[in-house]
């Protein structure tokens, strides 16, 4: 130590600016250190108050929110309740209406006295008339019945032209005439032989009648009414009588 401080004594002009530098040395060492230990508390502080300033914002717009959606709520509320009373006052009131016009009615009713006035009108009086359009119609008519000898049929008719017609042809009425069996046993309508040994024969034609046939009248119904004239009595509220 001794030899430390007569060394110091004999370097002052040397070993002073040195001591003042290495003072100087740590002073700013230790003010670089205070400085930065600062700004790091600063950035914290500052990282932790806008984070707790981001959630009071988000807690804020939750409130809000919240808040908005209770409003809404009960807004709709409100506004179905307005419209339920609006309904029920309007039913109210369209009841009430019904009442009192079916009370003024029947006022008006019990306590109007008809003022009659007369008018002249007309009516149809209807009268139903059948008109025929074809009179009732009672026909002759006979049913002839003739052998056809080539086709060997017999056939049934009332039409006369029919008959007069087989009658005449060679076919019908005349065959027999044109073209005579060898024997009677060979015309087809041949029956037998009579006691007397001559032989019998079906009719080759039979002439049924007359009969008579009514056809009933043809017929459709008219109105042939007319207008009658009458007098009706009228109240200016619509009653007649």
């Amino acid at each position: 130590m001794d030899k430390l401080k007569e060394y110091i004594k004999k370097n002052k002009k040397i070993v002073i600016p040195v001591i003042m530098v290495i003072i100087l040395l740590i002073a700013a060492g230790i003010y670089l250190i205070s400085e930065s230990t600062s700004d790091s508390d600063k950035k914290i502080k500052a990282a932790g108050g806008e984070n707790l300033q981001m959630s009071e914002d988000k807690d804020k717009t939750e409130a809000a929110d919240n808040s908005k959606t209770e409003e809404d709520a009960e807004d709709d509320d409100s506004s179905k309740a307005e419209n339920q009373d609006n309904g029920d006052k309007e039913t109210e009131k369209n009841k009430s209406a019904e009442t009192k016009g079916a009370s003024d009615n029947d006022s008006k009713n019990s306590s109007h006295i008809h003022v009659w006035k007369e008018r002249t009108k007309k009516k149809w009086v209807p009268n139903i008339v059948t008109v025929v359009d074809e009179p009732e119609k009672t026909v002759k008519y006979s049913v002839y019945r003739m052998y056809w000898y080539t086709t060997g049929k017999w056939e049934e008719t009332r039409d006369p032209e029919r008959f007069d017609k087989w009658y005449k042809s060679e076919e019908g009425g005349l065959y027999t005439i044109y073209y005579p069996y060898k024997k009677p046993e060979d015309n087809p309508l041949f029956i037998k032989y009579d006691k007397n040994g001559n032989p019998t024969y079906t009719n080759d034609h039979v002439i049924i009648g007359p009969y008579y046939e009514t056809t009933p009248a043809v017929t459709h119904e008219e109105d042939h009414g007319h207008y009658e004239t009458y007098v009706e009595y009228y109240c200016e509220c619509g009653a007649t009588k």
